[in-house]
């Protein structure tokens, strides 16, 4: 028993108009986001020096404050543009 592969179908060369390959993004969106996770790494480099922490955490926490909240807010798809 012999088993054939299929033909590949030929594919368009046009890049596809499809959500998924091209997302649109608030600029707005992404501005006032940013904004609130630059206050809140603000607000804890301010709790951290209040503490006496070390110094390596004043590059971790606000960083981490950074990326996590805009991959949560990537995620959760607060940075989408809305249709019309």
């Amino acid at each position: 028993m012999s088993f054939r592969r299929a033909a590949n179908p030929v594919r368009s060369t046009e890049p596809s108009r499809t959500r998924e390959s091209h997302p649109l993004v608030s600029k707005i969106r992404v501005l006032l986001g940013m904004l609130v996770l630059l206050a809140l790494a603000i607000g804890a480099i301010a709790l951290l020096a209040s503490a006496g922490a070390a110094a390596i955490w004043f590059t971790i926490v606000p960083l981490g404050i950074l990326f996590m909240g805009a991959s949560l807010l990537r995620s959760f798809g607060w940075f989408d543009k809305r249709s019309r």
